[in-house]
């Protein structure tokens, strides 16, 4: 689970002193213990919860997260800024089994197929984020990538890292229904005022 650069062996402390359940539950208890502390000092991006919602209302969309959190971390994160309601995370890719993300594209391929009966032949896999590594997961496990420029990266370098789109934010819903329109060759109509 932990990798030499993680979080123990950035404090040379050896990987095999804790098993693996015990960092995963020193994990989750440090999560729930901070909830409080993330929600006051963290925010959700402009435009995501509405993307989210809308996302969430298109029946041919499955949404869910891949990220290096466990998960149990992910779903304490998510929800301090309300945005629980539209993630599926049962068909997720978390931390807690591969460090690399790009290996979690298949992780949630996987889940969403037997859950959804999902094809990763015929249906399309999409990987929105707002680094270059995300990118590179997203590539490496074979999604289409809209970059989102919400981080350190232009949309520039994000269409230089290989994301297939580059928007420069989540604000514009008839932007990010385009861009997803356009990877996944799949008509998303945008957003009507009730919609929202």
């Amino acid at each position: 689970m932990e990798q030499p650069d993680g979080t123990l062996g950035a404090n040379r402390v050896p990987l095999d002193v804790y098993t693996d359940e015990a960092r995963l539950a020193a994990l989750e208890l440090a999560g729930r213990e901070n909830a409080d502390l993330l929600a006051t000092r963290g925010y959700a991006l402009p435009g995501a919860a509405d993307a989210l919602r809308f996302l969430g209302q298109q029946p041919a969309v499955i949404q869910s997260v891949l990220t290096g959190n466990i998960e149990a971390n992910a779903r304490v994160k998510l929800a301090a800024f309300g945005l629980v309601p539209w993630i599926d995370f049962t068909v997720g890719g978390y931390g807690e089994t591969y460090a690399e993300r790009g290996m979690l594209v298949a992780v949630a391929r996987r889940k969403a197929a037997q859950r959804y009966g999902f094809d990763p032949v015929k249906d399309v896999t999409i990987v929105i984020g707002d680094t270059v590594r995300d990118v590179e997961a997203g590539l490496f496990g074979g999604a289409k990538v809209i970059g989102v420029a919400t981080g350190d990266q232009s949309p520039a370098e994000l269409l230089r890292a290989g994301a297939h789109e580059a928007l420069a934010g989540l604000s514009d819903l008839n932007a990010l229904t385009a861009a997803i329109s356009r990877v996944s060759g799949i008509s998303v109509a945008p957003p009507t005022v009730q919609s929202l």
